[in-house]
This record gives structure tokens, sequence and C-alpha cells, in this order.
């Protein structure tokens, strides 16, 4: 997918920066791939490591499924709504 480098540098420049958690919202996703999934997970390491957090709303079923599918629903933390991300991060 062509917008996984360019959001994996984003996610490294909010790692980087070390002043915000992130909280990204896939109920809209129409197209999740592994590539985009392995640049939440490499995000959520760089984040942890500067000690701030990846939160993922996923409460579509496509968004949902995708998830539970490839596992990762115990790697990232997912969400149903931006208000529980929200709550989560804080």
């Amino acid at each position: 997918m062509f917008i996984s480098p360019a959001l994996a540098a984003r996610f490294h420049e909010l790692a980087e920066d070390g002043t915000h958690d992130v909280l990204v919202d896939l109920n809209d996703a129409r197209f999740i791939d592994t590539h985009v999934l392995e640049t939440f997970v490499t995000a959520q390491e760089e984040l942890q490591a500067h000690h701030r957090a990846l939160a993922v709303v996923a409460d579509s079923p496509y968004a949902r499924r995708t998830i539970e599918l490839t596992g990762l629903e115990e790697t990232l933390r997912i969400c149903r709504s931006r208000d529980e991300a929200l709550a989560l991060l804080s």
C-alpha cells in the first residue's frame, strides 16, 4: 500500500518528538493490509520506547475482523470508540 511509507514516517516523527500519544481511527477504512498493520505495530513499539502510546479505534465490522484475523487484538490497543481510546491514553 502506498500510504504505508508516509504513515510510517509520520509515526516515527511523532515517536521521536515524544510529546504525544497517537490515536488512529480505522472505522472508515475500506482497505487494511498487512503492511498497514505492521506499520501500527512498529509505531507502537517506537512510541513505547519514548514513553508514549498508540490506540487504534476499530469498531466497524471490517476493521475489527481484519485485526482479529491477524491476531493483533492482543498486540495493539484496540478500542471501540474514540472516547474509549482517549480514556486509555490518558
